[in-house]
């Protein structure tokens, strides 16, 4: 059976309201323990409990973005909702053997949810009966706000999930007396975050020379940590992971701003 992959302006506005409700209630709703090489969860943490929020999220949108199209509008629930539950499990229940590879299932379960959400909305989705993002613009337009309010926001917390995992991988965790330096820890989010948005809008706008120039400055403010080994190797893997996430984003933010703006 052919796949018919969203095309018109209405179909890509639907799907792209799909994939912001993921990553808000995957990266942004409350109790979301997003740091793969985190310290032990509270006692108290309530896996099921603090998903449920989530949960219901994902099965209510695609309702209301696609209210006359019952059958797809359930098969996006079932995989919103499935896809979310294996995803938080992984990142709160999984084994050692899981966390050092957080990266990979961050990726690959949201790259999962963004392939089959648009397999299931297909190429003939009528307007929503409710959308996320309501502006006197055409449905292209407001497709390509949704997808980049989508990117924008995973760039922050779902890269630092990937960055944050990708140092647990390589062992270069910022360490003080043999604990995790949680205040390095919080710094190096704060500043990553930034960095990213800045370094993807760039690529987005095509402001290919100021890429440098971030990445300079970065350098040149942690330059007297270079001087350590260990931190210099948390440096060096935090920013080109770092990098890495925001040129990606900052491609798919330019081709989204050509193609439907």
């Amino acid at each position: 059976m052919p796949v018919a992959w969203p095309r018109s302006d209405e179909a890509l506005l639907v799907w792209a309201q799909l994939l912001l409700t993921w990553v808000v209630a995957l990266y942004y709703m409350p109790h979301t323990w997003s740091i793969w090489a985190r310290l032990e969860l509270p006692e108290s943490h309530n896996l099921v409990g603090h998903a449920v929020p989530k949960l219901a999220l994902l099965a209510l949108m695609p309702l209301l973005v696609m209210p006359s199209r019952l059958i797809p509008a359930i098969a996006a629930t079932v995989v919103g909702v499935a896809l979310a539950l294996a995803l938080s499990f992984a990142r709160e229940r999984g084994s050692e053997k899981w966390k050092t590879r957080g990266a990979e299932v961050e990726l690959g379960l949201t790259g999962a949810y963004v392939a089959l959400s648009a397999v299931i909305v297909g190429d003939n989705a009528v307007r929503p009966l409710v959308a996320l993002v309501t502006v006197p613009l055409p449905p292209s337009r407001m497709a390509a706000l949704s997808f980049s309010a989508a990117i924008t926001l995973f760039l922050v917390r779902g890269g630092t999930q990937i960055v944050r995992a990708l140092l647990k991988k390589a062992g270069t965790l910022p360490v003080t007396e043999g604990k995790v330096d949680e205040v390095e820890y919080n710094r190096g989010r704060l500043i990553g975050g930034i960095e990213r948005l800045l370094l993807a809008w760039m690529v987005a706008a095509g402001s290919y020379g100021a890429m440098g120039f971030i990445v300079a400055a970065k350098g040149l403010i942690r330059s007297k940590d270079l001087e350590n080994r260990e931190r210099a190797e948390y440096f060096l893997v935090g920013t080109l992971a770092s990098t890495a996430v925001a040129l990606v984003a900052g491609g798919l933010l330019r081709v989204i701003f050509l193609a439907l703006w």
